[in-house]
């Protein structure tokens, strides 16, 4: 599934671990995904988000305060998926098959993530006021 992924999509995928590991969390969910995206900083999602007039600083601290922070894990470990996490990616293919394209940057990770819409990720970015509709026509 990672080859669809574009340089940027991929570097999220190795920034939410790192996410999870600077928290103290033993899984990868979809709250590290989200300030992954974030921490990337230069992918279509970000550029959208801002053109939305999200605060990332905000976005950042709302999630950080949703899911808690303990010590973090300062020895490399591979940490799992969530089956959240997991989902969203795989929705994020799904996102960027129907826009008609071959890949899956980070706008479509940050769709997959809206189309999940359970998350504690999607909680947080339709309590800003951002949907799966009015981001997907802001990505157009």
């Amino acid at each position: 599934m990672w080859h669809f992924f574009t340089e940027r999509g991929r570097k999220v995928v190795q920034l939410a671990h790192r996410e999870a590991l600077r928290l103290g969390h033993d899984v990868v969910g979809t709250e590290h995904v989200l300030l992954a995206v974030i921490s990337e900083g230069e992918g279509a999602a970000v550029q959208t988000l801002e053109a939305l007039g999200v605060d990332l600083a905000e976005l950042r601290s709302r999630i950080e305060s949703t899911v808690g922070k303990s010590h973090p894990i300062l020895k490399p470990v591979d940490l799992p998926l969530s089956p959240r996490a997991k989902r969203v990616f795989d929705l994020s293919v799904r996102e960027a098959r129907n826009m008609g394209v071959n890949y899956v940057g980070t706008e479509h990770i940050l769709l997959g993530i809206l189309a999940e819409g359970e998350s504690a990720a999607a909680r947080v970015l339709i309590g800003l006021g951002i949907d799966h509709a009015l981001l997907a026509k802001e990505i157009m």
